[in-house]
């Protein structure tokens, strides 16, 4: 279940920010209810593993404040940037190219391929992708383009 939501997405990125914070605060909700669950022993466990993983990262922002924010800066700016490219590969499947690798590591790009609702475009759910590593590619693709990789789709 949370594979297929995390898959889903809208075309503007000020709705998939509302979207993450609609499904956190259900979560928050959740959690804190568990907490009230009987008997008590077992409400407080579920209540403490439900809300571990909200606090655990609140801790190491506030233990290493600096290393957080650096490491935030640069994964905010490889998910903030635009695409490197984006096609309209038919009626109601598209194709965004994303370049990563602003933090101290690795560079390279993702080839996802989406699927739009048909009765809800600005909804559209990720199909696939390739992820393309140029600086150490190993194992991985040498490069990846829109069409190639839907043509693998209908395979």
């Amino acid at each position: 279940m949370l594979s297929v939501v995390a898959k889903i997405q809208t075309s503007s990125g000020i709705l998939n920010v509302a979207f993450c914070c609609v499904v956190l605060l259900a979560y928050v909700c959740l959690a804190s209810a568990a907490w009230t669950a009987r008997p008590q022993v077992l409400g407080l466990l579920m209540g403490t593993a439900l809300n571990a993983p909200l606090v655990a990262p609140c801790v190491l922002l506030i233990a290493q404040p600096l290393v957080a924010l650096t490491v935030g800066v640069f994964i905010l700016e490889d998910a903030i940037s635009p695409p490197m490219r984006e096609e309209q590969l038919g009626p109601t499947l598209s194709c965004s190219i994303r370049g990563w690798g602003a933090s101290f590591t690795d560079e390279g790009y993702t080839v996802y391929v989406y699927r739009h609702l048909p009765f809800f475009p600005l909804v559209r759910r990720e199909v696939t992708q390739v992820t393309v590593n140029e600086t150490e590619p190993g194992d991985g693709p040498q490069s990846a383009t829109c069409a190639g990789v839907a043509a693998g789709l209908s395979r």
